[in-house]
């Protein structure tokens, strides 16, 4: 006997495995245009399926599968699972974004492996678990993929973020990561709850990059607009 399934959002009964409902699912923020390579949100009239820094050939990303905007209520359970150890949010976000990355890959290859972005370790104890590393057990299980939290190491505790922009923020990151052992992939995706700038996906991708590995794929479930 399965007990019934009721949405997280409005409370009604869900008629499938999700803990939400048809409707609150449609709903939710969902980016309808955005940099293929990236995930930039894009003007929904935009001509072009990349933003101006990945036409120009300045990402070291190769694609990029960030559905949702961080919006509410994405925001408001991201915020629950960050730290509020809200495990129920984190599940769903983690459903949420294995169903966009099934879509996005029919008819793509799918990375080797899934590498979530490290925390420094006085934050990862202060918090008492990486978001990002429950994301990756999770998809790890559902996609068939290894998931890998000890190839990538953050070294440098950086000062607060939020208020930086783009280039403050790579200024800020220089340093900050570690390739603690030799990586025999070639295809990574690299994995983060959610995208602000890029700035630290783009300064983790490169420094893969010099590692040897080919092609970095971005998986996150939520992005915001650029912050010039």
């Amino acid at each position: 006997m399965f007990l019934k399934q009721h949405c997280m959002l409005c409370g009604l009964a869900s008629p499938n495995t999700l803990a939400l409902c048809q409707g609150c699912r449609a709903d939710l923020p969902w980016i309808e245009s955005g940099c293929l390579t990236c995930g930039l949100p894009l003007p929904q009239a935009a001509e072009q399926f990349q933003c101006g820094e990945c036409l120009a050939g300045e990402s070291p990303l190769t694609l990029a599968v960030t559905p949702l905007f961080y919006q509410k209520p994405v925001s408001q359970m991201i915020t629950a699972f960050k730290h509020r150890r809200g495990l129920a949010q984190g599940h769903l976000l983690a459903q949420l974004l294995a169903d966009e990355i099934r879509d996005h890959y029919i008819d793509k290859e799918l990375p080797e492996v899934i590498i979530p972005v490290p925390l420094h370790w006085q934050r990862w104890m202060w918090r008492g678990y990486n978001q990002s590393a429950e994301l990756g057990k999770q998809l790890s299980r559902v996609l068939g993929l290894p998931c890998q939290n000890h190839l990538l190491r953050r070294v440098r505790r950086t000062p607060s973020q939020q208020a930086l922009s783009r280039k403050q923020r790579l200024y800020n990151l220089k340093g900050a990561f570690r390739i603690n052992h030799v990586i025999p992939y070639k295809r990574i995706a690299l994995l983060d709850d959610v995208v602000t700038t890029g700035a630290t996906t783009s300064e983790i991708a490169r420094l893969l990059l010099k590692q040897g590995a080919s092609e970095i794929h971005l998986w996150a479930i939520a992005r915001t607009p650029s912050k010039m």
